[in-house]
């Protein structure tokens, strides 16, 4: 028996469940599993807004995302704690989404998807664009690097919308 417990206290670290309800949505089950040591991801809720808050010992990681019950909620954000964001991916289905965060100058953001083969640039017209924004520990707006401040992006509506019940982040921090 303490065998068994031991073991399912190991998968507990590899593996987190998290469950939620938000205002107008059916009760929804994720499952996420962090890639690396030292990676976590948690979910809370704001609202009717999913924050899955992203801590990184080494600054290069990654997570999965599945949902097991429910519907997504209508909004997602991912919150680094990180003092850069070197390179971001978002992948479901057949979509990927790459995004880059300067780290010097005025912190410009390059965004691209990747669908069927074909890469091609997105600004903020176009609606996988993830909107991006750097905050202080304060709250004031920041810039990288930062210093124990987040990096809030928000994940576009096209995952919610769809029919996919899963999706992967990566990430690569400049400052590691």
């Amino acid at each position: 028996m303490w065998r068994m417990m031991g073991l399912m206290g190991l998968v507990g670290l590899l593996v987190g469940c998290v469950s939620g309800e938000t205002g107008s949505e059916e009760p929804f089950l994720w499952v996420i599993t962090t890639e690396g040591a030292g990676d976590e991801v948690k979910m809370v809720l704001e609202g009717e807004t999913a924050v899955l808050d992203i801590h990184s010992e080494t600054g290069i990681g990654g997570a999965q995302v599945q949902l097991q019950s429910g519907t997504w909620p209508p909004e997602m954000v991912l919150r680094f704690h990180l003092s850069g964001l070197e390179e971001m991916t978002l992948i479901y289905g057949e979509t990927t989404l790459t995004l880059n965060v300067s780290s010097h100058g005025d912190n410009a953001i390059w965004q691209s998807i990747t669908q069927n083969g074909n890469t091609e640039e997105i600004g903020p017209d176009s609606p996988y664009w993830m909107n991006v924004s750097l905050t202080a520990a304060d709250g004031s707006p920041a810039s990288i690097p930062l210093d124990k401040g987040t990096i809030q992006v928000t994940i576009p509506k096209d995952i919610t919308q769809s029919d996919q019940t899963s999706f992967t982040i990566q990430w690569i921090d400049f400052y590691r």
